[in-house]
Parts: structure tokens; sequence; C-alpha cells
């Protein structure tokens, strides 16, 4: 409950244009609920304080997968949710 004050009190300070949730836990502490990395995975979701997050898996689970294919896809995957967070702080920018 403390950190999660704290996170709250620091998202008001710096009023990020996003925030980036790696892992269940991350986007557990984010959200204010639990999520199934899967069903939210690469979707821009809104925190209960309004700001926008994105969720994606944690690096190292990459890591931890045994077989290299697997590793390949997760890897481009990954890629690509941070492209999405990419985009939107560029969009965010140019709204400034």
């Amino acid at each position: 409950v403390a950190r999660l004050a704290a996170m709250r009190a620091a998202t008001a300070a710096i009023q990020p244009a996003l925030i980036v949730a790696l892992g269940a836990t991350a986007a557990q502490s984010v959200l204010g609920k639990a999520v199934t990395i899967g069903k939210v995975r690469g979707d821009i979701v809104e925190t209960p304080d309004g700001v926008k997050a994105l969720v994606t898996v944690h690096p190292s689970y990459l890591l931890r997968l045994p077989d290299a294919e697997a590793k390949a896809r997760e890897y481009r995957r990954f890629v690509e949710d941070l492209k999405i967070a990419a985009a939107v702080l560029r969009q965010s920018a140019r709204a400034a």
C-alpha cells in the first residue's frame, strides 16, 4: 500500500504521457488490479489516475524461454510493443 501511494504521488508529480508496465507485477501496480498479460499486452489502457499505460512482458521472460524460435518470436513482439510506446510518445509530443 505504501509503494502504491508513492507511485501515485510520483505519477501526479511527473505527469507522464505514458507508463510502460513491464510484466504482471508492474501492470498490477500501475492499473490497481491483476491483469493477464496476454489479454492486455500491446494495448493502450488507462490507469485509475487517467494516465495512458502500455502493458508488455518483463524482459526476463524473454530470457527464460527455452526454445530459440519462441525467443525470437517473443522478442519481435516485445519490440513491436516498444514501437507502440514510441508512437504514443511521439503523438503526445506533437500534441503538446
